[in-house]
């Protein structure tokens, strides 16, 4: 019977639809979405896509992403990692828990991604998306919380502008630049009597130059923006340079329809695609509107509709903030709920409106009347560690905070009540600490090992001396005759334990399979013709050579055809050992062989065959410490391939190897 009459077909599914990276659709909808999100290349290590808050993540522009090897970013684990994502398949994903990436300067950043595999024209494409990672915290346990600067930042503008503040440039600058969530804001004005724009207000100060003189082009009163390096010769160029901005955008600021200054904004990461010309329209009309209006008057959203446009940007970041947002009145009842609230909470918008907090966010602790009873003084609330109980009656872990709003006259009028959900944060926590303590477990045994070794290898030898000297006829070489199997067993346990624990270096080579299983036939023969168990061996001519390590792939194919022995009749029988090149696969690409180790005893059955590779387990009862096949596969994986095991009940078992095959030389060929 040969390997090919005992294989089994393997049905592939992989995705069928197709996207296509370069299409500005599909930027413009990652740059939408509230997740961190990649589209890179393993094979060809490199990244082809990338979203603003990747941009932000890493502290770089999408350009200079995408023009890093993927490997670069990677801060540890490069090779073990783009391995995994080349042998995903289509619409298949993988987790990736807490994974380390190198940001700007060489900034370590941590981040959970999920990676997708997905098809692109005629190759593969891997897209990683995870929840956009918190800016750095303290310590590994330390929480933030923060409810959408932005949204903070409009509604004191809002406020200021209902109450009739004061005409102030930097007011204008530091509630504009907020807005804006710009890294650097400045505002000029242009003089009565001199075509010199002035430096009016920044934030932050002393990076902008004093005046704009008439001659240079950054006082051009239009609207005008330099991206990635096309910034001109200009008097801004230091600021471009000491501030790190890779997109500066100016707009002119107007009075009674006439030019009267210009504002500037600086970015490290670009607004997406055109947004920022428009954010900087916007920018230019608050900032004149508030500077330049009549502070006895104040304003209504009816009677400025700028003001109107300012209340839309609001709700839409309310909407779209990543925290869920509660929004409460003086009383206490709610008035509106956010989507991110709707999901933490299991309540829709419309059951929420005229129920009180108390009803709707339940707690371990009395949550909602100490954050009300803040509300209430005009204070800010926070709890660092509050247990949500859902609608469902689930619980998720959560920060808790309030923000007080206050009415023209200065009293408290309500306020928002914020929440961040830390569920999926606290159960990778859970994950990592499961991993510490198995390789801690992993150091331990190592340690364990190495301290046993030697006093057991001293019973051993200590035993057969025993043996020799009292002789065969001695009462208690039966005793004996018991032991030594015993130690024999216990020190293969301990060895096979350090190889698991602590596997040595592998020195990589390209090893001929016909060689390499003729050797072994040949070494296992007389054992094999001993047990009547005919050993063919056939290789394919073409097969290329195995890029391995050839003396772990010895003890692979050792264990193996120990097993296959053992396995078969006192009758007899046979064992067939073949190697071919494999068939190509979307989730390996690149050449690989295939060695198989095949025989006709009774099989094994399918529970067996599910749990043959977990350490530990075997069907010997008396001898084996089930920790070969264990060993086995630890050892093709760090090749880069696979080992499995096909079995039919009264036909046979196949084991089967795939390793990368070596690359040719040329002269050979």
């Amino acid at each position: 019977m040969t390997f090919s009459q005992l294989r089994t077909p393997l049905a592939l599914f992989g995705s069928r639809s197709k996207t296509r990276a370069t299409d500005p659709r599909f930027q413009h909808l990652a740059d939408q979405l509230q997740q961190l999100i990649l589209l890179v290349s393993p094979h060809a290590d490199r990244i082809v896509a990338a979203n603003a808050h990747a941009a932000k993540f890493f502290g770089r522009s999408h350009e200079a992403i995408c023009a890093a090897p993927l490997s670069e970013l990677l801060a540890q684990d490069a090779e073990q990692l783009l391995l995994d994502l080349k042998t995903l398949a289509p619409g298949s994903t993988l987790t990736l828990g807490n994974s380390r990436w190198r940001g700007n300067a060489g900034a370590l950043l941590n981040a959970d991604l999920q990676a997708t595999c997905i098809e692109s024209d005629d190759h593969l494409l891997v897209m990683l998306m995870g929840a956009i990672p918190a800016s750095a915290p303290a310590t590994p346990n330390a929480k933030t919380i923060a409810p959408a600067p932005a949204l903070e930042s409009l509604l004191a503008l809002l406020t200021a502008m209902r109450q009739g503040a004061a005409p102030s440039a930097q007011h204008a600058a530091d509630y504009c630049r907020d807005a804006l969530r710009a890294d650097a804001l400045a505002i000029y004005g242009r003089s009565a009597d001199s075509s010199v724009l002035t430096l009016q207000a920044a934030q932050p100060v002393n990076i902008f130059p004093a005046y704009l003189p008439a001659e240079d082009i950054a006082s051009n009163l239009a609207a005008w923006a330099w991206i990635d390096g096309t910034l001109p010769p200009s008097v801004l160029t230091p600021f471009s340079r000491t501030s790190a901005c890779t997109a500066i955008y100016g707009h002119p600021i107007r009075q009674a329809e006439m030019p009267a200054g210009i504002i500037i904004a600086g970015f490290k990461i670009a607004p997406p695609d055109n947004t920022g010309v428009d954010l900087m329209q916007g920018a230019a009309k608050l900032a004149a509107l508030f500077m330049y209006q009549t502070p006895t008057v104040p304003l209504s959203a009816q009677e400025s509709p700028v003001v109107q446009l300012l209340e839309n940007r609001l709700d839409l970041i309310f909407q779209e903030a990543v925290e869920a947002i509660i929004w409460v009145n003086t009383a206490g009842v709610v008035e509106r709920l956010n989507a991110a609230a709707e999901r933490l909470l299991g309540y829709a918008p419309v059951e929420v409106a005229g129920m009180e907090l108390h009803d709707i966010l339940v707690a371990s602790t009395p949550a909602a009347s100490e954050v009300l009873h803040s509300l209430t003084r005009g204070q800010n609330y926070r709890q660092e560690e509050v247990s949500v109980i859902r609608r469902d009656g689930t619980q998720a872990s959560a920060t808790l905070a309030g923000l007080p709003f206050f009415d023209s006259a200065g009293i408290p009028d309500g306020g928002l009540v914020v929440l961040v959900d830390h569920s999926e944060s606290k159960a990778v926590d859970a994950h990592v600490h499961h991993l510490q303590q198995r390789a801690w477990l992993g150091d331990l045994s190592a340690v364990f090992a190495h301290e046993i070794r030697n006093p057991l290898n001293n019973i051993v030898t200590g035993l057969q001396l025993l043996k020799h000297k009292l002789g065969a006829e001695a009462p208690t070489q039966s005793i004996l005759d018991e032991m030594l199997p015993e130690a024999h067993r216990i020190a293969e346990l301990v060895k096979n334990t350090l190889l698991i624990v602590q596997p040595s270096e592998l020195r990589f080579e390209a090893v001929d399979l016909n060689q390499l299983l003729d050797r072994l036939a040949f070494r296992w023969g007389e054992r094999l013709q001993r047990r009547k168990i005919l050993c063919q061996v056939d290789v394919s001519a073409a097969t290329p050579r195995a890029l391995a390590d050839l003396r772990c792939m010895e003890h692979v194919l050792t264990n193996l055809l120990a097993n296959a022995m053992q396995a078969l009749p006192e009758s007899g029988g046979s064992i067939t050992l073949t190697a071919r090149t494999a068939p190509p696969k979307p989730e390996r690409p690149g050449a690989h062989v295939e060695i198989n180790v095949a025989d006709t005893g009774p099989g094994i059955p399918p529970d067996v065959v599910a749990r043959i590779f977990e350490p530990f387990y075997t069907t010997k009862a008396s001898e084996g410490t089930g920790l070969g096949l264990a060993i086995a596969q630890r050892f093709v994986a760090a090749h880069k391939g696979t080992l499995t095991c096909q079995s039919f009940i009264g036909v046979g078992t196949a084991f089967t190897i795939t390793l990368p095959a070596a690359k040719q030389d040329p002269a050979a060929a």
